[in-house]
């Protein structure tokens, strides 16, 4: 495994130290932000609209937000699922893709393409801002990767609009949602193909480990920028008992950007926001098939922020080519249903809205 540079794991040190007091916490947060002001700004410069962007002008209420790179064999099933669930406008930012990625965006109604070649490595958050400010003011939006599937609880019950209603009813502006790696009877070291999410059937929730979101948030960037939430982070799962390392599972992928919510302050947090009482789920398709050569790709070409989780996978998968088949505690999805009360939460006063229609919190498998 290749080791980080003694100046970087210098400054993780200092950093790390300061954040744990509230002063050193906003002197840290403000140099970063300095920084990612400085990189928004080159990306504004930079980027290319491959087709007219209109997400700005638009009527749609939510905009789904996501970044991209050689996201070819995905885009069928992830434009399959979320216009399903009803949302309908869609805005990508492609980042040198090598594959068909950009041609096929920008056939796409409904799309708007943007295209960058900056280092994903530095510009990872400067890239989800942008997006946000650019397309997401002052409406929901939903930043996702492109093997995400967005799930909420009732979705089969009730529209996306009513999802809405009740969020902005509670005048809730963020929602916390748990990242469930999705599995199947698929070699990892297979080529990669289109996926299929009916390939990918099973998950597992053994080895999840649970702290209070806030907590886990103060240990990242430290006594700044808190939030109003009483909602649990997870961690772990089956990439961590796989490959090991770190493996986050909870994002807050859906906001709505308004002051005072600061968006990502990291890849997985918001800060200053009144996040939903609910959970939502992104059903996560990694372990598929072009697993491994995605991996070492990754490994070669060093442009991700957390290269050593890349680094221990790709010398899990040169050895264990199906591990993802070998996991206790498997079950096959059916549907959102299957995962509320346990993996999800839904308050009660969403469940009422639900118990109307239905007598759970079901909704469609991830498709």
């Amino acid at each position: 495994m290749k080791r980080p540079p003694a100046w970087a794991v210098f400054r993780h040190r200092i950093a790390a130290l300061l954040i744990r007091t509230r002063l050193g916490a906003r002197i840290v947060w403000w140099v970063k932000s300095l920084g990612l002001r400085w990189r928004i700004s080159q990306l504004r410069r930079g980027t290319q609209a491959a087709k007219a962007p209109g997400g700005r002008r638009s009527g749609e209420r939510v905009v789904v937000l996501c970044l991209v790179r050689n996201g070819e064999p995905f885009l069928n099933s992830f434009f399959d699922h979320y216009e399903r669930l009803g949302f309908r406008e869609f805005v990508f930012l492609e980042n040198d893709s090598t594959d068909r990625t950009a041609d096929t965006l920008a056939r796409r109604e409904g799309v708007d393409l943007i295209r960058t070649d900056a280092p994903y490595k530095r510009y990872q958050r400067a890239m989800q801002r942008y997006l946000v400010e650019e397309f997401g003011r002052d409406r929901w939006a939903l930043l996702v990767d492109v093997d995400e599937h967005f799930d909420y609880p009732g979705s089969k019950q009730i529209a996306l609009a009513e999802f809405l209603d009740y969020l902005d009813g509670n005048a809730f502006n963020a929602v916390v949602a748990h990242q469930l790696d999705m599995f199947g009877d698929v070699d990892l070291a297979s080529p990669a193909r289109e996926i299929r999410p009916e390939d990918y059937p099973y998950y597992s929730l053994d080895g999840i480990t649970t702290q209070a979101f806030s907590a886990a948030m103060q240990e990242r960037i430290g006594p700044v920028l808190r939030n109003e939430t009483d909602q649990e982070f997870y961690s772990g799962g089956m990439r961590k008992r796989i490959f090991g390392g770190h493996s986050w599972l909870t994002k807050t992928p859906l906001v709505r950007s308004r002051p005072p919510l600061v968006p990502f302050v990291e890849t997985h947090f918001v800060g200053r926001a009144r996040i939903a009482d609910l959970s939502c789920v992104l059903y996560h398709y990694k372990l598929v098939a072009g697993l491994a050569d995605q991996v070492a790709e990754a490994a070669t070409r060093r442009h991700f922020q957390n290269m050593g989780v890349y680094d221990i996978a790709h010398s899990a998968l040169r050895d264990q080519r199906r591990a993802a088949l070998e996991v206790p505690g498997r079950r096959r999805l059916t549907g959102v249903g299957d995962l509320c009360g346990e993996f999800l939460r839904v308050p009660s006063a969403y469940n009422q809205i639900l118990h109307p229609r239905a007598g759970d919190a079901d909704g469609p498998a991830p498709a």
